[in-house]
């Protein structure tokens, strides 16, 4: 045991990002048990509409597609989604 248990072992960058990829970092599968609730804010339909049949066939909700930030802000507030 170490005379200092405060003091954390020396890691270099590579090692927590390989600790971190290990343990549920950005290189693992996401979580599919999460559904969320999604309002897309786009002008462009040739990108807003992919993406959302993208993100429902992750089998999340996408609530509202808003083609403008006015549009997202009113709808936001009359249903708050999880993720913008």
């Amino acid at each position: 045991m170490s005379d200092a248990p405060n003091q954390l072992p020396s890691m270099t960058a590579r090692d927590a990002l390989s600790r971190w990829d290990n343990e549920g970092g950005a290189l693992q599968s996401p979580d599919r048990t999460q559904s969320l609730r999604i309002l897309i804010v786009a002008g462009d339909p040739l990108i807003s509409l992919p993406l959302a049949a993208a993100l429902g066939d992750l089998g999340h909700e996408v609530r509202f597609i808003a083609l403008s930030n006015d549009q997202a802000a009113r709808l936001g507030i009359a249903s708050p989604p999880d993720l913008i």
